[in-house]
């Protein structure tokens, strides 16, 4: 057997190429995922809104069954947490103030996620309260782990769009300078 000695000269031009195809498909992958996260999400939050503004009754007795709030406290998240969901929904959807609806979207599911853990460390028989009122499903560990993955795609979405600011460096200097 005979070893091939390849060099530079023998080696076809393409192969000499540098690999540019990761780069540009984390581009393309990066750049689908900005445009198409948001409005997937605020479609989510408007299926929560939905619910909770057809039935503010049962939301408001799904906010007791966790035993967090008192009864003006959860009056108060009853009436405006279905209409925050909606504004963020909308926002999402429209494609206006992404990044502050992915916050408050962010900061929503964080807190989800924790009246969830709370009410199964205190035995609390809660429902999930997500997408239909009447649903009979208990919190449990599979919910928050579905929720958890649904704040990391937030999250993600979050990076994604977040305006970043445009540093111009002249000669080594910054432009403010």
């Amino acid at each position: 057997m005979t070893a091939l000695n390849v060099t530079s000269e023998t080696m076809p031009v393409a192969a000499r190429q540098p690999r540019r195809w990761s780069g540009e498909i984390r581009h393309v992958i990066g750049s689908t995922l900005q445009w198409a996260l948001p409005p997937l999400i605020g479609a989510v939050m408007l299926a929560a809104a939905v619910p909770k503004l057809r039935g503010p009754f049962h939301f408001l007795l799904d906010l007791y069954a966790y035993d967090i709030v008192g009864v003006t406290t959860g009056r108060v998240v009853a009436a405006l947490l279905p209409w925050l969901e909606l504004m963020i929904g909308v926002c999402l959807i429209g494609g206006f103030c992404a990044a502050g609806a992915l916050l408050l979207a962010d900061g929503l599911m964080a807190l989800f996620i924790t009246a969830q853990l709370w009410a199964i460390a205190h035995h609390a028989t809660a429902t999930c309260a997500c997408f239909n009122l009447t649903s009979q499903i208990s919190i449990s560990y599979a919910s928050i782990a579905r929720d958890v993955l649904f704040l990391l795609t937030i999250s993600l979405a979050l990076g994604l769009n977040w305006p970043r600011r445009r540093e111009q460096k002249f000669a080594g200097r910054d432009s403010r300078e």
